[in-house]
């Protein structure tokens, strides 16, 4: 408990890690594969068949439960970013959810993720042709 005032320290946040004089750039995030595997390695948790479930649970119900906060507005959609904590259990919390979440392309991973984000959602989409 002496380090709860050290920030860098139990957040991983890009945008509070960055200003840390510890933080390496290109090596504070991973791909989701490299997750499944350091949490299959260290705590022997399947990420596919705990924390994944787990995650879209989450994401469901607090769609649910905002569902009249919403406009709804056939002509747009939102990108939402979500925070989720996994405990030493493999228990899943959400922390916050993103109304405007971080897009900026800081390192490899970022371009790697959020080009492939964006493809998938002009696919679900499926937006009309405009000459």
């Amino acid at each position: 408990m002496d380090n709860l005032k050290q920030n860098h320290v139990h957040l991983t946040n890009t945008s509070v890690n960055k200003t840390s004089c510890n933080y390496v750039h290109n090596q504070s995030k991973l791909m989701l594969k490299d997750v499944a595997i350091k949490l299959k390695d260290q705590y022997n948790l399947d990420f596919y068949q705990h924390i994944w479930p787990q995650v879209r649970d989450i994401v469901t119900k607090s769609l649910i439960a905002a569902n009249m906060l919403v406009s709804h507005n056939p002509n747009c959609f939102e990108l939402l970013g979500y925070d989720v904590m996994i405990d030493a259990d493999g228990r899943c919390s959400l922390i916050e959810v993103n109304s405007s979440p971080q897009m900026s392309k800081d390192c490899l991973i970022d371009e790697l993720v959020k080009q492939k984000m964006i493809e998938e959602i002009v696919d679900i989409i499926d937006p009309h042709q405009i000459d």
